[in-house]
């Protein structure tokens, strides 16, 4: 059976205040810190389209594969 796999890289420059624009960032934020916040938000699926990276159109393609 043909299937077809989709790739998609999205790469995102956030400041701090983007990540906590209600001023609520840690003292001293970590990547762990923004991990436990995109879980809480849902998954990186969800914060995709609530924080309106999807919009960035990250790389992506579609490749046959063959089973």
């Amino acid at each position: 059976m043909k299937k077809f796999r989709i790739h998609y890289k999205c790469v995102s420059d956030l400041a701090i205040d983007a990540i906590w624009p209600d001023g609520d960032a840690p003292d001293n934020p970590t990547a762990a810190y923004v991990r436990q916040l995109v879980r809480e938000c849902g998954g990186i699926y969800d914060v995709l389209s609530e924080w309106n990276l999807h919009v960035h159109d990250g790389d992506w393609f579609v490749e046959e594969i063959d089973e």
